[in-house]
């Protein structure tokens, strides 16, 4: 799995910038499991987790819940930088190692 994380502001990311986390499934070939979809949780500590989910127009899942399925394995979480500091999301899923992105968030 990968996260790559898109901020919506330049110059770094401030508290109260949106933080936009693009979760893909990524194969051992570094080609995203198109073909895969799979319940994942994102939890965050030092921000809040807006939405989480996929493009997937068929499911009755919530996007506000922090759990979601991937759609041809791709995800995308946004989440509010709250404070100065560290801004850490974690992901876990079954069937890999949980993954966890720091970002680092100023005043």
């Amino acid at each position: 799995m990968a996260g790559t994380a898109t901020k919506i502001k330049g110059n770094g990311i401030q508290s109260g910038d949106l933080v936009y986390i693009n979760i893909d499934l990524i194969g051992e070939n570094g080609i995203i499991e198109s073909n895969d979809a799979r319940r994942l949780t994102v939890t965050v500590e030092g921000g809040t987790l807006l939405g989480f989910g996929s493009a997937n127009h068929w499911t009755e899942e919530r996007f506000d819940g922090g759990t979601y399925t991937t759609y041809y394995g791709r995800s995308l979480a946004v989440v509010r930088a709250d404070r100065a500091g560290d801004l850490n999301i974690r992901v876990t899923g079954v069937g890999f190692d949980p993954t966890e992105v720091k970002i680092s968030v100023t005043k």
